[in-house]
Formats: C-alpha cells, structure tokens, sequence
C-alpha cells in the first residue's frame, strides 16, 4: 500500500506518508478509510508527506479528486510536503487549479520541509496568510 496515515484528535490533525507509485485510486482509498475511521471528524487539518512519492495524476484528475475532497473532507488547512522536484510539478498543478470553486484549494499550500508544514498547519492563521516554503 502506498499510503499509511495517522489520526491526532488532541492535536486535530491527520497525518499521511506517501511512498512509491501514488494514482488517484490511492488517493480516493486513503480518504475512503480516513472519513471511516473512529477518530475521524470534519474540520481537522492535514500533513500528506510526498517526499518519497512518485506521483502519477493529471490536471484533470486531480481537479476531480479536489473537488471530491471539497465536498466530503472539509479539512481547514493541508499541507502537502514535497521534494524539490516533484514540488515544481504541483505548484505548476495547483497554480493551473486555484481558479477552481471548490473550497478545498483556498486551504492547500505545499512545503518543502515537513516542520513547517505540520507547524503551518496546526496553526489557527487563516490559509490565506500562511507562508509557505522551505
């Protein structure tokens, strides 16, 4: 399995490991059983680390997953960290889907550093004035 995730109620955060081939049916699979999970509720914030991912999605797919993720997660702030150069080809993807209606780009930023992306999101700062980065 390409993902493993855990549940912090106390500190309302989810927290996902990615590693080899990543698809959109594994994305699908780790929220299916993440919204299935005792611990779960909405409005909890999330660290998805991709570093060790090879991720494999197009622009269109990933607008649906996003969507779909708008509509059931309704998580207030996701980090997504990243290597360098898988970063360059999401931040490409995400600039190309910020236009999107669904809520769930406004809470999205990638990082470069795990640290700060966990710290990022735990924080109670509004997405929109978070800075994200190494």
């Amino acid at each position: 399995m390409a993902f493993e995730f855990t549940i912090d109620p106390q500190a309302n955060l989810i927290r996902e490991t990615w590693t080899g081939h990543v698809d959109l049916a594994q994305f699908y699979e780790c929220a299916k059983q993440q919204w299935a999970h005792p611990d779960y509720r909405r409005q909890m914030n999330m660290v998805s680390d991709l570093r060790q991912a090879e991720i494999d999605i197009s622009e269109a797919d990933l607008a649906e997953f996003a969507e779909f993720m708008g509509k059931g997660e309704a998580v207030l702030r996701h980090a997504i960290v990243v290597k360098v150069d898988t970063g360059f080809h999401l931040a490409k993807v995400f600039a190309a889907l910020s236009e999107s209606t669904s809520p769930y780009w406004e809470s999205l930023r990638v990082f470069l550093d795990y640290k700060n992306g966990e710290v990022w999101a735990k924080s109670g700062l509004p997405p929109h004035s978070a800075n994200a980065g190494p």
